[in-house]
């Protein structure tokens, strides 16, 4: 018996059951989608409950009765009642869990509506100043709400429903707008702007409320992006800082600009369309350090679901419209780690982070027990070894900046060759390593392209480490015991690499005056092209034992799926064994008792037997004295 997880692992791991391009199961999911919406007459628009119509999607209703159960709000509000067949639906749940109380808003009254004790009809737009006075006169200051907005599917009217109920939702509860599925997401595309249009907007001025991606997990819902989720309502640090000093009499500073927010260009080449690429489609992203969620919005457009840490309250604050759940924490600590508790993720997001850790190597520790089996860490980090660093430190000039590879931030700096080693060291196999390259000339890290001697920078330039500005890196967590005999392996190549490249640059390093003549520049030359080859050689077995690695990595996943559904087994067929181990006792007990208690009984029969068997002698000596008696009466007589 194989356990769920583990065929969940399986079929990811099937290219078919990709969620990415038109045939994969996200594709499935919205054909099957617009199929149902639109045969309305047979699915949704026929769908009752106790009799009513309820016109909603039936997975949408599990959703809600998981909700339901986890919340037990006070109170629910419905704007939209239509036929009454949602609220009472929601009355029906709040009677087996005994709370909670509808009221539902709706502009015209129906008297076919159903009647329940726990439902109140409010008749009114859902929108106007009354309607809203009446409903928070109704609602006691402690009590939990949660929010349905099912009423006029235009974008203007939901935007200003979401406004309206806003403050109305208590932290920690949600309000729920449905159908953002029209106009094209992937219904009913002539619909013309609606919900979704709506949240999109909400959301990017609503930093308190996070779409939670989660409530979609069964595929097939009504309101995508639609359950929206009130975050906790703590200040953050700096609210706390500001009021703070306002206490204390200063004034309060205004908020500096966030230094990493940006826009990403997709229709270059760039950092950014690398780990975009590599994380794929689908995917539940782990990514450290969000900041202002630029690259979060990315990777939800490509249908991911993202949950971030940034120690940036504000920024955090801004990422939220595109995460799932954003984490104010300092990387370098364990809460992030420990709030996530058992959560696992396909992918591990870390785009120019680490450089700005004391302590990159326990991140990354930490990062790897939340990642899946067959989980893969995406990380990109600046190159300390591009050319025009080393051309500065030529100069003698090493000024910090602003951003880039100079970043006055960064407390770490890496080179191809000291980021393997940080992955080697943390138990990861590096599977891939791109290059960004840019031009020497023109960044941000100053030197005199005048004052470099002949040749120089004409030698660099065939320095691919020289080229490189940042290393985008994808690896693998290792099982403990893969990893000492694999890294000692891909060292021992990386070392032979190295060595091979720094001979490289000698040989080709620029001739100063008196340097060997032609004859010795073609022998060089001659030896500079069977090094490259051996590298290239190098390099191919080195992609052969990351490949090789790569096979392992699916087989010991494959086996401890297997392991796994062995220990399942196991301990069922041990379950087994121990009830009827039970049963057997009980049943040998009683059969103990049930033989005690006839040994009873056999010992009474026994006594029993023994005086009848006296009764009979004692009736036989009676019947001879009788008979002795008769035979002297008859003498007598006679």
């Amino acid at each position: 018996m194989i356990r769920l997880p583990a065929w969940d692992e399986a079929v990811q791991q099937r290219s078919e059951y990709q969620l990415d391009g038109p045939d994969g199961v996200r594709g499935a999911v919205d054909r099957f989608h617009y199929l149902y919406y639109h045969r309305a007459d047979r699915t949704w628009a026929a769908t009752r409950w106790l009799g009513v119509p309820v016109a909603k999607c039936p997975l949408d209703l599990w959703i809600y009765q998981e909700l339901l159960a986890e919340l037990r709000p006070d109170v629910i509000v419905e704007t939209g009642t239509y036929r009454g067949g949602s609220a009472l639906y929601f009355a029906s749940l709040c009677d087996l869990l005994d709370h909670g109380r509808i009221y539902t808003v709706d502009v015209e009254a129906d008297p076919d509506w159903p009647q329940h004790p726990r439902i109140e009809y409010l008749t009114g737009s859902s929108t106007s100043p009354a309607v809203l006075a009446d409903l928070r006169a109704r609602i006691a200051p402690h009590e939990s709400v949660l929010v349905v907005l099912d009423s006029d599917h235009a974008r203007d009217h939901v935007l200003a429903e979401l406004e309206a109920y806003r403050d109305v939702v208590t932290p920690g509860s949600y309000l729920i707008v449905e159908d953002t599925n029209v106009n094209g997401h992937p219904v009913f595309p002539g619909h013309g702007p609606g919900p979704w249009e709506a949240v999109e907007e909400f959301l990017g001025r609503a930093p308190e409320f996070v779409a939670d991606r989660e409530r979609e997990r069964l595929f097939l819902t009504f309101n995508p992006r639609g359950f929206l989720r009130r975050r906790d309502a703590a200040p953050s640090s700096e609210e706390r800082a500001a009021a703070a000093a306002q206490e204390a009499g200063a004034t309060a500073q205004p908020e500096e600009a966030l230094p990493y927010d940006f826009h990403v260009d997709l229709t270059v080449d760039n950092t950014y369309v690398r780990c975009l690429q590599l994380v794929g489609a689908g995917q539940r992203v782990l990514e450290l350090g969000c900041a202002t969620g630029y690259v979060s919005r990315l990777l939800a457009d490509q249908g991911c679901r993202v949950t971030a840490v940034d120690s940036n309250a504000r920024a955090a604050a801004m990422a939220g419209g595109a995460c799932e759940r954003v984490l104010v924490a300092d990387l370098e600590s364990d809460d992030w780690s420990r709030e996530l508790g058992d959560e696992r993720f396909d992918v591990l997001l870390c785009m120019d982070v680490l450089e700005h850790l004391r302590d990159p190597a326990r991140c990354l520790r930490r990062a790897k027990a939340h990642l899946k089996p067959g989980g893969r860490a995406i990380v990109s980090v600046p190159n300390v070894a591009h050319g025009s660093v080393r051309l500065a430190l030529l100069e003698g000039r090493f000024e910090y900046q602003d951003l880039g590879l100079l970043d006055r931030t960064h407390l770490r700096f890496f080179t191809r060759s000291t980021v393997e080693q940080l992955f080697r060291d943390t138990g990861y196999l590096v599977t891939r390593i791109d290059r960004v390259e840019a031009s020497i000339l023109g960044g941000n890290v100053r030197f005199d392209p005048g004052s470099l001697p002949a040749g120089l920078l004409d030698w660099l330039e065939l320095d691919e480490e020289a080229r490189t500005y940042q290393l985008v890196v994808e690896a693998q967590p290792l099982a403990p015991g893969l990893h000492g005999k694999l890294h000692s392996r891909l060292a021992g190549l990386a070392s032979e690499n190295d060595s091979l490249r720094a001979t490289v640059r000698d040989l080709t390093r620029p001739r100063p005056e008196g340097a060997p003549g032609d004859t010795e520049v073609i022998g060089a030359r001659a030896r500079v092209q069977d090094l490259l080859g051996r590298l290239a050689a190098r390099q191919r077995e080195a992609s052969d034992a990351r490949d090789h690695a790569r096979l392992l990595l699916v087989e010991a996943g494959a086996q401890r799926a297997r392991a796994d559904a062995m220990e399942d087994e196991l301990r069922r067929l041990n379950s087994f064994m121990e009830r009827k181990e039970e049963e057997v006792t009980r049943y040998v007990a009683s059969l103990r008792e049930h033989l005690d208690a006839k040994d009873g009984e056999l010992r009474i029969l026994h006594e029993a037997l023994a005086a009848a068997r006296g009764c009979e002698e004692q009736l036989a000596a009676m019947r001879e004295r009788l008979a002795a008696a008769e035979a002297l009466d008859d003498e007598t007589a006679g």
